[in-house]
């Protein structure tokens, strides 16, 4: 969608905004919880459950608006399939193969993973417009 206000016009619209926002609350809490041994587990699953909904919130969104334009634009739906195929397995193949200590240097490759992702949608979002948007300037002629 566009703005906040076109997002909101919409029933759908709404929930979706409620939906984010309940994510990034639970993924917050969840990741304050990790803080202490006794509470990770539970954290783990409350920043969980949090990003299940983001992403579920996702297909409806994109599947609403795929009904709405006739299945034109499929190839969303495709991507995020096949990303949260590739990150599932990545997640599970590393979660079996490292060691507990060695647990420091896997974050940080996924937080490199993250970060080099942001750049990639940065990126896209800077470039995407095909016509660059021209902006005019008005001199201030103060005396």
């Amino acid at each position: 969608m566009g703005t906040l206000a076109e997002m909101l016009s919409t029933p759908l619209g709404v929930v979706e905004w409620f939906v984010y926002l309940l994510a990034a609350v639970m993924f917050v809490i969840g990741l304050h919880l990790m803080n202490s041994p006794k509470t990770a587990r539970k954290g783990n699953m409350v920043s969980a459950i949090g990003m299940a909904m983001a992403v579920v919130m996702a297909f409806i969104v994109l599947f609403a608006g795929e009904v709405s334009n006739g299945f034109k634009h499929s190839v969303a739906v495709v991507v995020l399939i096949v990303g949260i195929v590739i990150g599932a397995v990545a997640g599970v193949v590393s979660a079996k193969k490292v060691q507990m200590t060695d647990m420091p240097q896997l974050v940080s490759v996924f937080n490199t993973v993250g970060g080099g992702a942001a750049a990639l949608v940065a990126k896209r979002k800077t470039l995407g417009d095909a016509e660059p948007k021209r902006v005019r300037y008005r001199k201030l002629i103060v005396d």
